[in-house]
């Protein structure tokens, strides 16, 4: 996993939209996106829309990797 993906995991230690994401990486809000895109697909990150604002929470397969990935530090 990429560098700017992982960092968009660990920030994910509470729900966040896609511009709290953007801002705590420091990418661009089309960065987030595409990244949490990607995150989605790989089943790390579930997204909930509620009207124009969508919020993103780790899953417990994320969880998991980030958690194997500390223990191998």
């Amino acid at each position: 996993m990429g560098r700017t993906r992982l960092a968009l995991l660990r920030s994910l230690d509470q729900p966040r939209t896609t511009t709290g994401l953007a801002q705590r990486v420091g990418v661009s809000n089309a960065t987030a996106s595409a990244h949490a895109s990607a995150l989605r697909a790989a089943g790390l990150i579930s997204t909930t829309r509620t009207g124009r604002s969508v919020r993103h929470t780790r899953t417990a397969l994320a969880e998991l990797l980030l958690s194997s990935r500390a223990a191998g530090d």
